[in-house]
């Protein structure tokens, strides 16, 4: 806090991510047009906003400058205030997605990819379908927080994994299905914690011929598939050995899902970060805090989300190529000392998009900053009131929930229109094949109904293709709802004390016979999963 001089924050580290979260919708998206060149275009904001949406051709090319939607400070107002006022009236873009993405028009916030559909937050993957933070990915689907995956199915916080289907914390296995923590292991079914094993079913090994007797029962049924599931989740439950947090060469760290990084603490979902704390989904950065989504040798960030390569910047959302010194603004580009600004392009010494000379912008932001910190703005991100989401549309939305009455009660956006169609449906849910070997072409022409949200929804040949491949049944689920399933599986972005749980007696490190360690975790200690230290888990899964 010194360093960017900004005070402690005065909300606690649930509310900062909460906050900055409900800024970022990253799932629903909409049709309307350019309001530049009127084109249809799929947009994160709906039609009907207060400012106007560019395509993304639009809002990069030099037919708008942002710098004429500039305003005079006027210091007897809230800094925040003038910023929201700036922002409903300056062009924003239709999709966060890079020039370098090719036939990917349904995605967001996805850069270096090709031929992709309802992807978010991804980079470097090729046809991939209705899945999220996802890094070279190729021919998969229904995915969440994997790497390297190809032809795999439903897989949450796996790596180098090839035609897995419900693989969990899995690294380097292949011909797998609902496996968790199994390593370099091909050719497993209903397994935990195997290391560099093949043929194994519910953990036990058999021979090629019975063990491909007993996969091929199952997979490509929706019925059996169905009760493989039920049955794999209270194996992880109940059966499962649990490591208290995933961390890979690190050191002096806390969180979960961690890689090459060094005195990082409540950090998750991240690689290669040092000095950091309250990061989540950060690579290549050091001396930053509060930040979502932030990558590329960033360094000195506090309260940002969907940052790259920045320098010392305070409460930005988008900050894209080498900013520095920015405070409060959002979509900038290549620029630095700027305040209060909104999608500007390399420019210098800005307040609330106006120019000013290099000792104007000193004395004025000087004054803007006392102002800020008597109004209780300094240092913080701005409110989720000032969001241009729907709280409901936002992914603050899917990791604090919150009723309707709940978030208008507290003054967040709404997003009463919701998308998705309804009643709609050509086929019942009883008239789907239950094997995808009974499943005729047609179905592409038909329209399905959720069974949990009863949003319609239709099966592309693409998709087919791929169910007929790895032998996977028609989901009767829509994609939202396989997304929400999921998150079920993802552990919390928060940590709580626990004990480590072996009783075996013959671990050197025990006392008695309980093990004595006690360690930060992200499973809450309600929960029944078994939960060991790094030695009683090295003992007895390596």
């Amino acid at each position: 806090y010194e360093k960017i001089k900004v005070p402690p924050p005065a909300f606690c580290p649930d509310c900062r991510v909460q906050r900055l979260l409900a800024h970022r919708n990253e799932r629903r998206l909409y049709r309307r047009e350019c309001d530049l060149c009127k084109k249809a275009v799929i947009s994160m904001y709906p039609e009907k906003v207060k400012f106007p949406v560019y395509c993304r051709e639009c809002w990069w090319s030099d037919k708008w400058n942002s710098s004429s939607f500039a305003q005079d400070y006027n210091p007897s107002r809230s800094f925040f205030e003038q910023f929201k006022e700036l922002s409903d009236k300056v062009p924003h873009l239709s999709i966060p997605n890079t020039a370098d993405n090719v036939d990917c028009d349904y995605v967001s916030w996805v850069d270096q990819s090709r031929n992709c559909y309802l992807m978010f937050g991804s980079t470097k993957c090729e046809n991939v379908l209705y899945s999220e933070l996802l890094y070279n990915c190729k021919n998969s689907m229904d995915s969440t927080n994997c790497n390297e995956l190809e032809l795999s199915y439903q897989c949450i916080n796996s790596k180098k994994c090839y035609k897995t289907v419900w693989g969990i914390n899995c690294v380097a296995c292949a011909d797998c299905a609902f496996c968790f923590d199994c390593r370099n292991s091909n050719n497993c079914f209903l397994s935990t914690n195997l290391r560099t094993k093949n043929y194994y079913f519910l953990n036990k090994q058999y021979a090629k011929k019975e063990w491909k007797e007993r996969v091929d029962e199952v997979m490509g049924s929706f019925e059996k598939m169905e009760k493989a599931l039920t049955q794999f989740k209270e194996i992880i439950k109940k059966e499962a050995l649990h490591r208290y947090a995933n961390l890979v060469q690190c050191t002096n760290v806390s969180g979960n899902d961690l890689f090459e990084s060094k005195n990082a603490f409540n950090c998750f979902d991240s690689g290669k970060i040092e000095d950091c704390k309250y990061i989540s989904y950060g690579d290549g950065i050091k001396d930053c805090y509060d930040c979502y989504a932030i990558v590329e040798k960033s360094e000195l960030c506090y309260e940002c989300t969907s940052s790259t390569g920045n320098s010392k910047i305070v409460n930005v959302l988008a900050g894209w190529g080498n900013n520095y010194n920015i405070h409060s603004s959002q979509y900038m580009i290549n620029s630095h000392d700027c305040m209060g600004c909104y999608g500007l392009h390399n420019k210098e010494y800005c307040i609330l998009n106006k120019q000013y000379k290099r000792e104007q912008y000193e004395k004025l932001s000087q004054k803007i900053i006392e102002k800020m910190k008597k109004d209780g703005e300094d240092g913080e991100f701005l409110p989720i009131a000032f969001s241009p989401f729907g709280y409901n549309e936002s992914l603050a939305f899917d990791y604090f929930p919150m009723t309707k009455e709940g978030a208008l009660k507290k003054n967040y956006p709404w997003q009463e229109k919701g998308s998705g169609i309804f009643g709609k449906e050509t086929i019942k849910k009883e008239e789907i094949p239950d094997n995808i070997s009974e499943v005729e072409n047609t179905i592409i022409e038909k329209v399905l109904a959720c069974e949990d949200c009863k949003k319609n929804y239709r099966i592309t040949q693409k998709e087919l293709s791929f169910y007929r491949q790895v032998r996977l049944p028609i989901p009767r689920k829509c994609t939202d709802c396989r997304y929400y399933l999921r998150l079920l599986f993802r552990n919390p972005r928060k940590l709580w004390s626990r004990k480590c749980m072996c009783k075996n007696k013959n671990h050197a490190n025990h006392l008695d016979i309980r093990c004595p360690s006690e360690f930060e975790t992200s499973y809450a200690p309600d929960r029944r999963e078994m939960v060991y230290c790094e030695k009683c888990y090295q003992q007895e899964v390596y």
